[in-house]
Formats: structure tokens, C-alpha cells, sequence
């Protein structure tokens, strides 16, 4: 069955909005007002796992089309670029076959992080955190590097699916084993405090 080129970019639109962390109303609505901008008939459904869009040529004919999704993670810049192109799209600056294309492409572009800021990052805000709690130095300190452990299970879940499933428990789990052996020896240290960061 060929499906429309319009039809495609709402797909590929859809998906990208899920993929950049938009809530699944949010993504609904947003697919319908493009839809109605460009003079389409259409039903969207986006569930955490699954989006299922509909499309109404006439009476007889409709376009069913699902597809199941991971879950999506908020990157706010590459939603700012989805963006963009639905915009372009709606004033008839580029084609439907142009955005698809240019949705693809922002999907396949690798997300580059310098891994020095990103751990400086995990321990700074652990760190912080259990200073707004108002713990003492020692814990804090200790959250920080708490905050470290967590980034290189981060870091490792990225390369296998199976931890990033994962990748809460196991670090919920680490940190507090860590915590744990430490207030061993360290007797000063806020136990739940220090976890909580």
C-alpha cells in the first residue's frame, strides 16, 4: 500500500515529538493542529510505548498506521529543531518529502556531550542537592561522589540496552550501597540524606 508523502511526515512528526520527551496529549494535539493546517483528516493516539495515527481520505478510505516507540527523553534542542521544521512546513517553506527527510536526519545525528561536563554535572548537582538539604559537608561531599558512581552507570547504560532499562534500580541501588559501606566507617555521615542526593 503507498501511503502519502503528507501522511509520512505526520508519522516521522509524531515519532520525534515522542522521542524529545513531549507528553503524549501534547503530541496529540500538536499532530492534529498540523493536521488540520494542512487540510488533513486524522486521529492520533500516542501512548508510552505506541503511537497509533489514523488518517480519513473519504468514506471508504483510511490509512491505519502504529508503530511501537521507545520511550522518549527530553532534549530540548533537538525539540526546538522538530519544531522548526513543522513550522516551515505549516507556512509552505519546505515540502512534506523535504521535512521528513530533515526529521530523519536530526534522528541519525549523533548527540555529542563533552563527558567532563556531564560528570561534573552528576556530582556537582548531587553535591548541591544535599547542601539545599541542609546536610553537613562530609555527606555532601560524599553525594558528590555518589553522584559520580551514577554517571558512569549512565555512561555504561548507553552502551547496552539492557542496563538503560535498568539504569534507575541499579543506581538507586549502587548509591546506597556505597553510602551504606561508607557510614561504615564514617560515622558522621546522613545516611538518607546523602542517598536522596
Amino acid at each position: 500500500m503507498h501511503i502519502p508523502q503528507r501522511y509520512k511526515f505526520i508519522i516521522r512528526l509524531g515519532k520525534a515529538l515522542h522521542r524529545y520527551g513531549v507528553q503524549s496529549y501534547k503530541i496529540e494535539s500538536y499532530l492534529l493542529q498540523v493536521a488540520e493546517r494542512k487540510g488533513i483528516k486524522g486521529s492520533f493516539m500516542d501512548n508510552p510505548t505506541w503511537i497509533n495515527y489514523v488518517f480519513y481520505e473519504d468514506d471508504n478510505q483510511t490509512y491505519n498506521y502504529t508503530e511501537k516507540v521507545p520511550l522518549g527523553e527530553l532534549n530540548m534542542g533537538a525539540l526546538a529543531e522538530v519544531n522548526d521544521i513543522a513550522k516551515q512546513v505549516l507556512n509552505k517553506e519546505i515540502s512534506f518529502v523535504d521535512a521528513k527527510d530533515q526529521l530523519i536526519e536530526l534522528e541519525t545525528k549523533a548527540v555529542k556531550h563533552n563527558r567532563l561536563y556531564e560528570l561534573l554535572a552528576f556530582m556537582m548537582s548531587a553535591g548541591a542537592f544535599s547542601v539545599i538539604l541542609n546536610n553537613n559537608w562530609i555527606s555532601s561531599i560524599l553525594s558528590g561522589i555518589a553522584g559520580l558512581l551514577v554517571f558512569l552507570l549512565y555512561y555504561l547504560s548507553s552502551k547496552s540496552d539492557y542496563l538503560n532499562s535498568i539504569l534507575e534500580s541499579v543506581a538507586a541501588f549502587t548509591a546506597t550501597i556505597f553510602i551504606g559501606v561508607v557510614s561504615l566507617y564514617v560515622p558522621d555521615i546522613n545516611i538518607s540524606l546523602s542517598i536522596l542526593a
